[in-house]
């Protein structure tokens, strides 16, 4: 069993060296607010696989340079209503998808390499 520590998990990752090839899936544009789901590419392993990386981001329609990064733990169901009500309060509200694959959505995609990431591979 090979364990997992914060620096042998990042070791040789640039977050640079890659481009983020960024797809937008989902757009819901309301009067006052707009959500969006995008994918991105996390990282690129030897075998060529990709994680692509699930990110949630809901925005006032009003220009704002005011931000936030919601990173949630595991399981959070009401993600979409969290980022919404940080919008509302005028902040572009960002969440990323840390469970991967679960019972009943499949959110960040991660590869072979790294499938213990999915949360249904983890209960």
């Amino acid at each position: 069993m090979e364990l997992l520590t914060t620096k042998t998990l990042w070791y040789g990752f640039d977050p640079s060296a890659e481009q983020l090839d960024v797809t937008v899936a989902k757009v819901d544009e309301g009067d006052k607010l707009t959500y969006k789901k995008i994918y991105f590419t996390g990282r690129t392993f030897a075998s060529g696989r990709q994680t692509r990386i699930c990110a949630h981001i809901c925005q006032p329609n009003k220009k704002t340079n005011k931000s936030v990064l919601l990173i949630s733990p595991s399981g959070r169901e009401n993600i979409y209503q969290e980022i919404r009500d940080i919008a509302e309060r005028g902040f572009v509200a960002m969440a990323v998808d840390i469970d991967g694959r679960t019972e009943n959505s499949c959110g960040t995609m991660y590869p072979e390499e790294v499938s213990y990431c999915n949360a249904i591979e983890n209960k």
